[in-house]
């Protein structure tokens, strides 16, 4: 006999049993589609966090410039330094009120230097070069929920305005040079990025006068140390920009070692997503594990139980000259036909529902959220395509062990 006869025996034979059919797939479906989407989502939050890892914020080494030295020195280490893209003068963010993106409306948005690296995370235009500004490309939302296209700004001149110690205002005009992808990037919409040489300049502006004010302070207080008194100076920083977070300890040790300086991270993550992930994925395997033991211990109860109500079917085929191995070639196909399928049917379902909470963080959850899109994770396919090939050798040795116990004289007697 061979398989191409038996393989229509077997799908002859399912047309008639379609209720275990169907309650086969439906648990068989359940189990993969909760251990696809699981891991899925697991997968994608990785992705999510690897990014925010990646971003050049997160990659950011910076030093306090105490002696006006520490940029040339750190540009003599980077020649001989692997790990090392970008050194640039930092300034944190200046809080700023911002004329001609709203009419008859100041916008606040606070302004950074910028690194080079951020040319990776361009939507339309360029960097900042002298007086000119980047951008967000997702600005603020309007009352429909939907965010301002940042590119409509490009090449319109704007009027930047902050305040001293002094409260006196400070007027910056610059043109929009271009704009970045603020999700990516990972900062919000209230991220715009300076030339470097022009967020020091006015980092400068807004420090004027923090020596008068110093010495006021110390007539009313009374105390002439100057040694007692912090954050009454102009302070400068750079930022040393990794090819990866994961090589921030190692750099940062070696500068440490080699000029005795120690810098600090602009971003530490808090684990918020990374835990969740390893809380998603932890609970995906405990389900996955609990699952695939469920499945087979039903499996073999229905196997049994089918194979059982089968035993008259079972000695016909055999007074017909069918063997018994024969007979565990053509059951073992019947559910092989029926439980194939369900890995393709789940795949595409659980491909829908990603889909769908793709809409749902893109529609119902703030800005932030886009950095999260949900990924089928490949990986957990091929491991469904194991999990289903243990389900049907199962099906196997149940349908084996099962005929063993069918006696065949006994079965004819019965049947007479």
């Amino acid at each position: 006999m061979n398989i191409r006869e038996m393989f229509c025996i077997a799908f002859h034979n399912i047309k008639g049993r379609r209720k275990i059919g169907k309650l086969l797939f439906s648990i068989l479906f359940l189990a993969l589609f909760i251990y696809f989407l699981i891991n899925s989502m697991a997968f994608s939050i990785d992705k999510a966090v690897q990014l925010m890892d990646e971003t050049p914020t997160a990659r950011n080494i910076i030093y306090h410039d105490r002696d006006n030295t520490l940029h040339t020195q750190l540009k003599e280490l980077s020649v001989n330094m692997e790990h090392i893209l970008d050194i640039y003068p930092y300034v944190y963010e200046i809080a700023t009120n911002v004329e001609g993106i709203k009419k008859e409306e100041r916008v606040s948005l606070s302004v950074k230097s910028c690194s080079d690296n951020y040319k990776d995370y361009l939507v339309k235009g360029m960097l900042p070069e002298k007086n000119e500004i980047l951008l967000p490309h997702y600005m603020y939302a309007t009352e429909s929920g939907n965010y301002v296209d940042g590119s409509k700004y490009i090449g319109k001149t704007l009027k930047l305005y902050m305040t001293n110690h002094f409260d006196n205002e400070i007027e910056f005009e610059c043109t929009v040079s271009g704009t970045y992808d603020n999700i990516y990037a990972v900062t919000g919409t209230y991220i715009a990025f300076l030339n470097a040489e022009d967020a020091v300049f006015l980092s400068e502006k807004c420090n004027e006068g923090i020596e008068e004010q110093l010495r006021k302070d110390m007539e009313v207080s009374g105390d002439y140390d100057r040694s007692h008194y912090v954050g009454y100076e102009m302070e400068y920083y750079y930022a040393v920009v990794l090819d990866s977070r994961e090589n921030l300890d190692e750099v940062r040790c070696e500068i440490a070692n080699r000029i005795e300086v120690s810098g600090f991270t602009e971003y530490n993550s808090d684990g918020g997503l990374q835990t969740v992930f390893s809380f998603i994925q932890f609970i995906g395997m405990i389900l996955t594990i609990i699952l695939l033991i469920t499945v087979i211990i039903m499996m073999m109860i229905m196997i049994g139980n089918d194979i059982g109500e089968r035993k008259k079917e079972v000695a016909i085929y055999i007074v017909q000259g069918y063997t018994r191995k024969n007979l565990v070639c053509i059951f073992g196909m019947e559910y092989a036909i029926r439980l194939i399928p369900v890995l393709f049917v789940s795949f595409i379902v659980v491909i829908i529902t990603l889909m769908l909470e793709n809409l749902g963080i893109q529609n119902l959850l703030p800005m932030e959220y886009g950095i999260i899109h949900m990924q089928f994770s490949i990986n957990a396919f091929y491991w469904g395509i194991i999990i289903l090939a243990v389900v049907i050798c199962t099906a196997v040795y149940m349908i084996i062990q099962q005929l063993k116990k069918i006696e065949l004289l006994n079965e004819i007697k019965s049947e007479g």
